[in-house]
């Protein structure tokens, strides 16, 4: 499927006036499709611009221009002509090996359900800076199973299909954190109350590959006032745990790490855990096993009303949208990563 997807995109229209960038697509994936990671521009020299001795990547941007050129018709090609190609390809920045994906879920909405508006459909949420709505969707819950009181659903491994549930934000302009509060009234969703020593956990599917695109889950207390874990893409691809209280992000406590795996178009799970004035973020890549993002970090200032959300946007850039794909959306407790002994239901708020 790979293959032949790779081989309509060569001979399509937009490559067609190209032969440098027909042979550079060709090159490089033939090397993904072979198990590659990485190319040097040594060898798309080489290979495609048939330099040899004389080329040198200091002085020469020869092979930079092109990769870019690359990169921006193959953005062309399948937001045009390749509209409806199953298979998307694109060449993540910083990199010359293509990647190859799946169209993402909402493109394949007939077979998905996107989670309706609970009774009242949207909340009107204003914080303190004036001429700013943020519109929240009350998310309902779709996951089959057995339900523990009204708020948590089963626990669904990666990519599992077992809820038809899923949440699809395209990134926009705008960002939550400090001043404007420009973000797009579509770009939060919050979900159920998120009380203390609970998880709000999601499924998240988001390939970020332009400056600032950002998703993941968070504790929102108020538009000044939240904690949140997500994907972020900065000069790469990192993984962020931050926070604002007071409507001024903290950024001493802030933590960035590099996110091997956030180009691979995998779906990964987040979890942020309050407890009391804590919070911890978890990652998990199939629902069993959880590794601790960082060390839990103390919060101070938010309020004690919280609820669960989502979030998706593009930070202040212009860049163009990406998708962010949310499944299985809840909160409650989770008992993953707590410490050994006797479990005590006492223990939890909202099992007393």
């Amino acid at each position: 499927m790979f293959r032949a997807a790779l081989h309509r995109v060569i001979d399509s229209e937009a490559f067609a006036g190209s032969r440098r960038m027909s042979a550079f697509l060709q090159f490089a994936g033939q090397a993904a499709l072979e198990g590659r990671t990485e190319i040097d521009q040594y060898e798309i020299a080489e290979q495609v611009l048939n330099r040899h001795e004389d080329f040198n990547p200091l002085d020469d941007a020869s092979v930079r221009k092109l990769a870019s050129q690359v990169r921006s018709k193959l953005e062309e090609y399948f937001e045009g002509e390749g509209a409806a190609e199953p298979v998307v390809i694109s060449l993540p920045r910083r990199s010359y090996i293509p990647r190859f994906r799946h169209r993402a879920v909402e493109e394949a909405a007939p077979e998905q359900k996107t989670v309706p508006a609970a009774s009242g459909v949207a909340a009107a949420v204003r914080g303190r800076r004036s001429g700013w709505l943020l519109a929240v969707a009350a998310l309902a819950f779709l996951a089959a199973g057995t339900w523990l009181g009204s708020r948590w659903a089963p626990a669904l491994t990666a990519g599992s299909g077992e809820s038809p549930t899923a949440i699809v934000i395209r990134t926009q302009r705008g960002d939550l954190r400090g001043d404007p509060l420009d973000v797009a009234s579509d770009a939060v969703r919050l979900g159920p109350e998120l009380m203390p020593g609970e998880d709000a956990i999601v499924e998240l599917t988001f390939t970020p590959e332009h400056a600032t695109q950002q998703a993941g889950v968070m504790a929102f207390g108020g538009v000044d006032h939240f904690v949140r874990f997500g994907q972020h893409f900065k000069d790469r691809a990192m993984l962020e745990q931050s926070f604002e209280v007071n409507a001024v992000p903290n950024q001493h406590q802030s933590h960035f790490l590099v996110d091997r795996l956030g180009q691979s178009g995998r779906p990964r799970l987040l979890s942020l855990r309050r407890d009391g004035a804590r919070y911890q973020a978890f990652l998990s890549a199939n629902g069993f096993d959880w590794t601790p993002f960082a060390p839990p970090v103390e919060v101070t200032g938010l309020p004690p009303s919280q609820r669960a959300g989502i979030y998706a946007f593009n930070g202040r850039s212009d860049g163009p949208s990406a998708v962010a794909a949310f499944r299985g959306f809840r909160s409650g407790p989770a008992f993953h990563s707590r410490p050994d002994g006797p479990f005590r239901a006492e223990d939890i708020p909202a099992w007393r």
